[in-house]
């Protein structure tokens, strides 16, 4: 069986990494933690199968790493996560592992993720929820997910106050221009904003003029 040797072992700049220098030329950079689970110094002996092994670990690290930053600055989905690592190359088995650490961790949760997201574009972005959906979807969330969170936040209300407040809006301003039809032109608007006829039926039925609109 074909072995390594150890040459150098030194530790890089202030990161938890050590440049580690075997007597065939090869050099890769290691963790400090593999370096002390494996007892890694000077003239120590490895057979390549074990020096495998810890590259295969250190790949791993490095995976949870990069993962570990990307959710750090701004909230993200399973589906992200792992486009972000297919893009470094990292195997399946690799972001599998990475995306375990992230969950178990309490850093990646796609349901958390659903609600804080919906909250948000329902009370600010003043979305309508099939704008919504289809953000989550693109996301790569699931419609089971993303179906048992609109169950749990019974959001009907909030997105008739966004689509009202656009509709009378757009009804002020038309009126204002003299525009015929300002009740179907809001209608239209209000479906261009991703709104469902239903949502639009009910919000119509409340602007002044209703009687106009043929839906």
């Amino acid at each position: 069986m074909s072995s390594v040797v150890v040459k150098s072992i030194s530790k890089k700049g202030r990161r938890d990494i050590c440049s580690v220098e075997f007597d065939n030329g090869e050099k890769f950079d290691f963790a400090i933690d593999l370096v002390a689970k494996y007892k890694l110094s000077k003239g120590k002996k490895l057979d390549t199968n074990l020096l495998t092994d810890i590259l295969k670990e250190q790949r791993i690290i490095e995976a949870k790493n990069i993962a570990l930053n990307f959710v750090s600055y701004k909230q993200r989905t399973k589906f992200e996560v792992e486009q972000k690592l297919k893009q470094k190359h990292y195997t399946e088995s690799e972001i599998q592992k990475a995306i375990e650490f992230l969950e178990d961790f309490g850093y990646l949760d796609d349901k958390k993720f659903a609600k804080d997201y919906l909250q948000f574009a329902l009370k600010q972005k003043k979305y309508s929820l099939l704008r919504i959906k289809n953000n989550l979807f693109q996301k790569g969330l699931s419609k089971d997910v993303i179906d048992e969170v609109l169950r749990d936040l019974q959001v009907d209300s909030q997105e008739f106050e966004n689509a009202m407040n656009l509709a009378l809006k757009k009804f002020q301003q038309l009126v204002r221009m003299n525009k015929d039809n300002p009740v179907q032109k809001v209608a239209q608007y209000l479906y261009s904003k991703g709104f469902s006829w239903e949502m639009i039926n009910k919000v119509v039925e409340e602007l002044p003029g209703n009687e106009e609109y043929d839906n």
